[in-house]
């Protein structure tokens, strides 16, 4: 039987040390099995170099959750003006048809669920297109 030589160089989650079993290439059963089956290998933390699973290489103490916070309210953002331009283009492709833009049929599913008022809730959204508008050319404007 081959005698392991090398020590495993898999980085630990939440310290700074590797996993130090006796191995015969770079890492160990365990670890092998794992890459094998698709498993992220823990990251050094930019700050201070324990082990992380996060795309953006900070821990917690370092800062990680702020910026994990700051990554969610940016995805928010986007997905919501991406959702006014989405209905700025359904307006567009109705009015290229000559349909009204009040047929209940046809805005029925941007309004989510929100039978009352449908035709109110409706001018709510143009409004907003109306100020998505302005917004966007005022940011053309100024580069």
């Amino acid at each position: 039987m081959i005698r392991a030589t090398n020590k495993c160089a898999w980085l630990m989650r939440s310290r700074k040390e590797s996993c130090g079993k006796s191995c015969v290439g770079a890492y160990c059963r365990e670890h092998k099995y794992q890459l094998k089956k698709g498993m992220k290998m823990p990251a050094p933390c930019r700050g201070c170099g324990v082990g992380v699973l996060c795309d953006y290489r900070l821990c917690i103490p370092c800062g990680g959750s702020a910026l994990k916070q700051r990554l969610i309210c940016k995805r928010k953002k986007a997905k919501k003006t991406f959702e006014i331009v989405l209905l700025e283009l359904r307006s567009a492709q109705l009015e290229k048809q000559n349909l009204p833009l009040y047929n209940k049929s046809l805005w029925l599913p941007l309004t989510k669920g929100l039978k009352k008022d449908w035709k109110k809730n409706l001018q709510n959204r143009s409004s907003n297109v109306a100020v998505f508008r302005a917004i966007t050319c005022r940011k053309r404007a100024s580069r």
